[in-house]
């Protein structure tokens, strides 16, 4: 098999073609598929998962996976969203709109979950099979976005915390006035880990200057090669 066939590049164009022109839902099912790959290869480590959807108060949500240890509780949110070509290519506003919808996103869903678990003390999950509580019980809360593809240098440990950090303590804006509008999502959810960060604060969740020590951002076949 060509080697070109695994590039990001080739994943994107493929999958295009195929919304376009023969199945509008395949992006739906390659969701589905990426989170049974990650189940399966965690349960073959012998690792259990938990996932559901929850109602607190009215609140209503969706975990897609949580892994419970003694000292933690580690919530995985999935996205199947790749890097762009154009984020690839240097384009720097595709950069930080890819990261919007990916990273940012995710990291404002967990980040719920972690308000509604610390201000609750449990939260009660709901699938097919049956309920699951995961109660805090004074354990440290992680949270994971988990990317189909590889985002190559952006899943680097040290530089996501800055680079978490950075983009919710500015106001971002770009030299060239007309594409402005391209960066509501991420504004939307810059806003978002803005109020999310002071409830975490009033809670007791740590302070301004490690808050987001705790957020990860890995890829799948980085999770295919640890499990190996």
């Amino acid at each position: 098999m060509d080697s070109s066939w695994c590039a990001c590049s080739y994943f994107e164009a493929i999958t295009k073609n195929i919304s376009d022109n023969y199945d509008k839902n395949i992006y739906e099912k390659l969701g589905i598929s990426f989170e049974k790959t990650v189940k399966s290869l965690l349960s073959k480590r012998g690792i259990t998962l938990h996932s559901g959807k929850y109602n607190i108060d009215g609140q209503e949500g969706e975990c897609d996976a949580v892994i419970e240890t003694n000292k933690r509780i580690i919530f995985i949110e999935m996205k199947k969203k790749v890097l762009s070509h154009r984020a690839r290519s240097g384009d720097d506003v595709k950069i930080f709109t890819d990261l919007a919808e990916s990273l940012l996103r995710s990291q404002s869903q967990l980040g719920r979950h972690e308000i509604l678990l610390r201000k609750h003390g449990c939260i009660r999950l709901t699938d097919s099979q049956c309920n699951h509580d995961i109660e805090l019980m004074g354990r440290q809360i992680e949270r994971i976005t988990l990317t189909m593809k590889d985002w190559k240098s952006l899943q680097d440990g040290i530089l996501l915390k800055k680079l978490i950090f950075l983009v919710v303590s500015v106001d971002l804006k770009t030299v060239d006035i007309s594409r402005q509008p391209e960066l509501k999502r991420l504004n939307h959810y810059v806003e978002k880990l803005r109020d999310q960060h002071k409830q975490l604060i009033e809670l007791g969740r740590g302070v301004k200057s490690n808050m987001y020590i705790h957020c990860h951002f890995y890829s799948l076949p980085q999770m295919v090669v640890v499990s190996v």
